[in-house]
């Protein structure tokens, strides 16, 4: 495992300066002749080559990683919970998705129409998650948009 992994290492330099080399081709292709025509194609090969070398490399990484976490009593606790919970972790992440879901659905319903967070059913899920991740949100659109009584109305509570 050892040895793949510094082959994938190699490629990926190799595949980091091959892309590297290919811009500063195509860059001075361009300087040269603004109007023409150039093809990208040799730059998106050495991309594509280069980000599933990196996938490749992360991955045996990551296994090369796992296997030394089993040598550790303390860190081997993590592995074995989840090696507990492989069965139940599924239909964890299938249950919350589902309540994810609803609760888009209820505020895309509720909101689309009077906040432009929730315009689209995307929008909506972006927000809820960055509603539920607390990051960049702000409950200061309510009194903008008196939501207050357009709730009270919509939900008939006087």
């Amino acid at each position: 495992m050892d040895l793949c992994i510094i082959i994938m290492s190699i490629l990926a330099i190799i595949c980091q300066f091959g892309l590297s080399f290919a811009g500063d081709f195509l860059s001075q292709k361009i300087k040269e002749n603004p109007g023409n025509f150039l093809s990208f194609d040799l730059i998106i090969s050495w991309d594509s080559t280069n980000s599933m070398v990196l996938l490749i490399l992360i991955f045996l990484f990551n296994m090369r990683m796992l296997k030394l976490l089993q040598f550790s009593p303390k860190l081997s606790l993590f592995t074995a919970v989840i090696g507990k919970l492989r069965e139940s972790l599924p239909g964890f992440f299938v249950l919350i998705s589902l309540i994810l879901l609803a609760f888009n659905q209820l505020f895309f319903l509720i909101f689309f129409s009077r906040v432009a967070e929730y315009k689209t059913f995307i929008q909506s899920s972006e927000t809820i998650l960055q509603v539920l991740l607390g990051t960049d949100f702000s409950f200061n659109f309510f009194p903008k948009y008196q939501m207050r009584d357009y709730l009270m109305k919509y939900l008939n509570i006087r």
